[in-house]
């Protein structure tokens, strides 16, 4: 684990923005899959054991965690037990110091790891994956940690001070010191001492116990012991372990180890025996509450067992009894080991190679049935047992690999010279060569300038060897045999470490601005002069002016080589010789950068140094150390191209190799988003046009990487429907799958564990399906791919759990992740996949589940917190019956939080939208601010781009169930946003006045058109609302503000359109500009839209008047009530002197019609308004003819008189 390098390609990656970036690391869909030359060492440095224990983690030198496995199958005979590492998770830079398990973000536990830079990190005990990653958070490399309550950690180790970190802020909130040496062991007593609710101890290697009160504030021990003050020979270091009851404190030195009381550290028992022909004692742990083992610096383990201690009082000893020794196999010394909590147990101990014992240790009543003395290993395995499939074969093992993306091409060299070429995904007969006649220790493909006798673009594999030497051979990207050698360097005097590409288009970087250095030309070898990172960044040197650039801008084949020797060479590609040699460096080269606009190139080494060099003349600036050294390489390009995480979003396949020790780890990163881009170009075109088959899409890169998705060697049919159909072939060479996480850390399967990826956790077979289904939907528009991408879904949705043993359903939570997202076949690959996995749980199951995750909110926080918000939230929606009213009531608190926050992920903040507008239901006797969240809603309509259409869905579907709150949030943002911008545009004429005044309009006129959509698409829910809706509408069109009127007047008559269409009580005549419309308490309402005001209320039925009609020279209205089985006609002239009382002003009651008809009805069903609106009409079909229709009568015509 540790450092990482992108493999060139020949070419710059393509620059994405920060709003890019910020996207990928919030809904990025990446896979990595890893190719495993050779075997990775993993020199174990610590051990912890899960609470199932089944599975133990070990952390190690190189910084990797291994996460193992205990199978037990049943024999004949007897129990069978065997162990499996399972997965490597590249999680630190240095030595894992330390390990242990804690709950975490509402996941019941991970195991946390910490390294000797004082780096912390979370994973996930399934599947490695890196939860969260903190650098350099504590001071040094902590050796222990202990969990304490209200959700702290405390670490110690290689200091005096104990740190106390806060697992929600994920920060040090205390620091306790009160040792004058270093701390080497911590526990917790949970059980009150001195009746506090937790108590901490603290051993240092002076032997003094430290009793500290967990408490916020509290910094100063309240109890403080001295072990064994007297005897000096005890003064050389102590390990600690207490009882699993916290009544007893085993303490061992490298000579003895002894017991005491934990509530006054008074000894009860001591040993006698001499363990220095062992080498001493290495470390203890209690078994049980009766028993201990001990190991000693050689590798043998005893373990021993006493009586009850629970009758022990002051001055009164124990008789600890030697029970068994434990057998260790081989010479190697035990350096770590762990036992396991419950019953049956387990004992694992570890050493520097790898290796891994296992013990069943036997209950104390059981041991005077054993008879003999030594209990042996049950089992053994070693780290490297996981690469027993991979064939180290006659080429040597791969120890320097690189992948050249755009044509989707593995390269490796290896131990014996080779240089092996696959062309992926498939190669089952690579291309071999030999390169060197020693280890091939670096690889690079390099795009080369045309020639002047040639335009034809160039590819140059180079390659770099143990003993020095660089070649550089002719490489095409077609498949070829022969591979010409152009030429050879041989400058190094050590083996080449790393081949790098100079980028001819550097990115702008802060100017170096200052007069050259007046020891300009002194010699490494010479008395250089060392000046600081001020002077440096503030001397004046001018840009490179156009007359004289850096060597060869325009030569796209220049590279850097780094040597063992210390050395570096800028060689060129086209004139094939080398330009300059840098040499002389203090140390071992780590780090390359450059700045072409100043000719600087910056040489960072291990002991922390940067050695400045001016590019063109290959002459020394200077040396800067330290601090200071590292701000000057903050600043310059990076010529290494580290593994940068948030930049994989460039490309559908990018690649990077992972450092394990000395053994690469090339690895394929996967972005299933990026893929499905590509495939769309890719295929557009050719359904576009039909002379273009769609087999040409079939023969691109980004297709073939495809196959890498696919569940082959599942189900043989679906094999051959992929190889027929789809024209794809299982993958070779050999891979494994692994997962990303924080800071872009990956866990990676091991080669034993290739074909488990749907058994490791959740989160993986989510991932897994998602990609492959999103693949398989974009797919489908081949003709080709049709039948075998319908297949792939049915499996993937449906038959995967029936056809693979031991199948993990995918993580809920991990799908919530994606249940809005910006690629449409991801989001509906997340919802398709999350609803065929809930139908498969049983009602209680979907309610356990539900109940499951409620109690992980109380100890979950940010994101993971607001995932599982979300996921009740999709639960609720999809299964109201699973929600409970406590739960319900969480949702809706969550969901709004969400929903309000500014800042909030957008795909988090959408799904709170959509939750809530579609749940709205159900969540409806939870909520008590409607108008805040309509607002809200309307607000992101407005704001977001990208969530403006889900806002408005949700806003909709509210308003559906709020129809008064709909009417007016909406009614108040159209008169407040138009009004605001009347008076921008009146106070200003300037651009971003206008702007603003542009956008309110555009919010005024949007919110009527909400109201205009609800109308059209939900009438029924608006009715009870209608005579409001209609003043609302009139409201806008005051004629005392004719600039309110106009603003508003397109969606004013987008409103009285739709309601004229869709209320049968409405009616509209255009000529004279007059509204009618009935109203469920016995009243018409007419309206003179040209004064926008209520002219005249109609009063003469006894019940709700369902339908009204102007007839066709406005001069009559017909107005029908079913509730009284009348119609009314009713004079309503073009002015106030036709009306039947003459003289009638604004608002004015009328109460007699001119004539009435009696209708008679025969139904038997009651005639509910939501009923009546789509049941009654009432029409005039010419000047003295009405007819009225009703769903559950015979159409009436009416005739009607002068």
């Amino acid at each position: 684990a540790g450092k990482a390098h992108e493999s060139s390609t020949g070419g710059s990656a393509t620059p994405i923005s920060i709003a890019q970036i910020n996207f990928c690391m919030s809904s990025t869909l990446l896979i990595p899959l890893a190719f495993w030359g050779s075997v990775p060492s993993h020199e174990i440095t610590c051990l912890v054991f899960l609470s199932d224990d089944s599975k133990f983690v070990t952390g190690a030198k190189s910084g990797q965690l291994c996460f193992w496995a205990i199978t037990e199958s049943q024999s004949d005979t007897e129990k069978d037990i065997s162990i499996q590492p399972r997965i490597l998770a590249l999680t630190h830079d240095k030595r894992v110091t330390a390990l242990a398990k804690t709950p975490f973000r509402g996941l019941p536990e991970v195991v946390i790891s910490v390294s000797e830079d004082g780096s912390i990190a979370f994973n996930d005990p399934e599947d490695g994956q890196c939860l969260d990653f903190q650098a350099n958070l504590l001071q040094g490399g902590a050796t222990s940690i202990v969990v304490l309550p209200d959700r702290q950690i405390a670490c110690a180790g290689n200091s005096t001070d104990v740190e106390l970190i806060d697992l929600v802020q994920l920060k040090v909130v205390t620091t306790l010191s009160g040792h004058d040496d270093w701390v080497s062991s911590l526990f917790s007593n949970d059980s009150s001492l001195q009746n506090l609710s937790s108590t901490l101890l603290s051993l240092s290697t002076r032997n003094v116990i430290r009793y500290w009160s967990v408490k916020q504030g509290e910094d100063l021990p309240f109890q403080t012991f001295i072990l064994n003050k007297d005897d000096d020979d005890l003064n050389l270091g102590a390990s600690m372990s207490l009882s699993p009851d916290r009544s007893l404190l085993l303490v061992v030195w490298p000579t003895t180890w002894r017991l005491y009381l934990a509530s006054n550290c008074n000894e009860v028992e001591a040993n006698e025996t001499d363990f220095h022909q062992q080498g001493g004692l290495l470390k203890g742990a209690f078994l049980s509450q009766n028993s201990f083992v001990i190991w000693t610096k050689c590798g043998k383990g005893y373990t021993y067992y006493f009586n009850n201690s629970s009758e022990l009082g002051p001055g009164t000893k124990m008789q600890a009894k030697l029970a068994k020794s434990l057998h260790l196999p081989g010479s190697v010394p035990v350096t770590h080991f762990a036992s396991a909590d419950q019953s049956p147990r387990y004992l694992v101990s570890a050493d520097q190679t790898g290796n891994v014992y296992l013990w069943t240790v036997p209950a104390v009543e059981e041991y005077e049935n054993i008879v003999e003395d030594t209990i042996f290993p049950r089992t053994i395995c070693r780290f490297q047992d996981s690469w027993k499939n991979i064939e180290i074969e006659k080429e040597g093992t791969v120890t320097a690999t690189l992948i050249v993306e755009d044509t989707l091409q593995m390269i490796s060299g290896s131990s014996k010279g080779y240089v092996k070429i696959y062309s992926l995904p498939t190669d089952d007969s690579p291309i071999t060569f030999v390169a060197h006649k020693t280890k091939v220790t670096a690889l690079l493909t390099v795009e080369a300038s045309p020639s002047l006798l040639s335009t034809e673009q160039k590819r140059h594999l180079v390659t770099g060897s143990e003993d020095g030497s660089i070649k550089i051979w002719e490489f095409k990207k077609e498949r070829v045999t022969e591979f010409p050698l152009l030429h050879t360097f041989s400058f190094h005097t050590g083996a080449v470490t790393t081949l790098l590409q100079l980028n001819t288009t550097p990115p702008p970087t802060l100017p170096l601005t200052g007069p050259p250095s007046p020891n300009r030309n002194a010699s490494m070898n010479g008395s250089s002069r060392l000046v600081t990172s001020q002077s440096f960044l503030n001397a004046r040197k001018p840009q490179i002016p156009p007359s004289t650039p850096p060597p060869a801008p325009e030569d796209r084949g220049t590279i850097f080589s780094i040597g063992e020797d210390r050395s570096v060479a800028l060689i060129s590609l086209q004139s094939m010789n080398c330009r300059r040699l840098f040499t002389g460096h203090t140390a071992p080269i780590t780090s390359l950068r450059i700045r072409q606009d100043q000719d600087y190139l910056l040489i960072g080494c291990s002991d922390e140094s940067v050695t400045i060099w001016e590019l063109s003349s290959g002459l020394i600036e200077g040396r800067i150390v330290g601090q200071q050294a590292q701000e000057i390489l903050a600043t310059s390009e990076d010529l290494s191209r580290d593994y940068k995480p948030k930049l994989l979003q460039a490309r559908g396949t990018s690649s990077i190799v992972l450092k394990a020790e000395d053994t690469p780890i090339q690895v394929i990163i996967l972005n299933v988003k990026k893929l499905l881009s590509e495939l769309y170009l890719i295929y557009k075109p050719a359904s576009q046009n039909a002379t273009q088959s769609s087999i040409d899409v079939l023969q691109t890169h980004t297709y073939k990487a495809v196959s890498y998705l696919l569940p082959w060697r599942l189900d043989p049919d679906l094999d051959a429907l992929l190889l027929k159909d789809l024209q794809l072939s299982p993958p070779n060479p050999n891979f494994t799958y692994g997962i990303r996480g924080a800071e872009g850390k990956l866990s990676l399967l091991l080669p034993s564990k290739s074909n488990e990826r749907w058994v490791v956790s959740g989160t993986f077979t989510a991932i897994q399906s998602l990609a492959i289904i999103a693949i398989s939907k974009a797919l489908l528009y081949l003709s080709e791919a049709k039948n075998a991408c319908s297949q792939l879904l049915s499996y993937i949705c449906a038959m995967m759990p029936e056809k693979c043993p031991r199948y993990v359903l995918p993580s809920h939570v991990t799908l919530a992740r994606y249940w809005q997202d910006p690629v449409d076949d991801v989001l509906y690959s997340a919802r398709s996949l999350m609803i065929s996995t809930m139908e498969r749980c049983k009602p209680q199951e979907l309610t356990e589940l539900a109940q499951q995750i409620s109690a992980q909110l109380k100890t979950s926080q940010g994101f993971s917190k607001s995932l599982r918000i979300v996921l009740l939230g999709i639960i609720g929606c999809e299964y109201p019956n699973s929600i409970d009213r406590d739960i319900g009531q969480l949702v809706v608190r969550g969901l709004t939080k969400l929903l309000q926050q500014e800042g909030q992920a957008s795909f988090l903040q959408g799904a709170a939208a959509e939750l809530i507008g579609k749940g709205y239901e159900h969540w409806r006797p939870y909520i008590d601010k409607q108008a805040q969240i309509m607002q809200k809603l309307f607000h992101l309509t407005q704001t977001s781009r990208t969530l403006k259409d889900i806002a408005q869905a949700a806003l909709l579907n509210v308003g559906a169930h709020e129809p008064a709150h709909f009417v007016s949030v909406l009614t108040d943002a159209a008169l407040n946003s138009s009004h605001s911008s009347l008076v921008s545009s009146s106070s200003s004429t300037s651009s971003s006045s206008s702007n603003l005044s542009s956008t309110s309009v555009g919010g005024s006129g949007s919110a009527l058109h909400l109201i205009a959509t609800l109308v059209r698409k939900n009438p029924s829910s608006l009715l009870p609302q209608l005579p409001r809706l209609v003043e609302a509408m009139v409201q806008c069109l005051d004629t005392s503000n004719m600039s309110l009127r106009e603003s508003l007047l397109p969606a004013s008559n987008e409103i009285l359109k739709a309601i004229v269409q869709k209320y049968p009580m409405i009616s509209f005549h255009k000529e004279t500009q007059r509204l009618a419309v009935g109203t469920s308490k016995n009243l018409v309402n007419i309206y003179d839209l040209k004064t926008a005001v209520k002219s005249l209320v109609l009063d003469g039925h006894n019940g709700s008047v369902a339908a009204v009609a102007f007839n066709l020279d406005g001069k009559s209205l017909a107005t029908y009530s079913p509730d009284d089985s009348l119609i009314r006609l009713w004079n309503t002239g073009p002015s106030p002197s036709f009306f039947r009382f003459g003289g009638a002003t604004n608002n004015t009651i009328v109460k007699d019609p001119f004539n009435s008809f009696s209708i008679a009805s025969h139904v038997k069903r009651t005639l509910t308004p939501q009923f009546l609106l789509e049941s009654v009409q009432l029409d005039w079909s010419s000047a003295r003819k009405l007819v009225l229709k009703r769903s559950w009568e015979a159409e009436m015509v009416i005739h009607v008189n002068s």
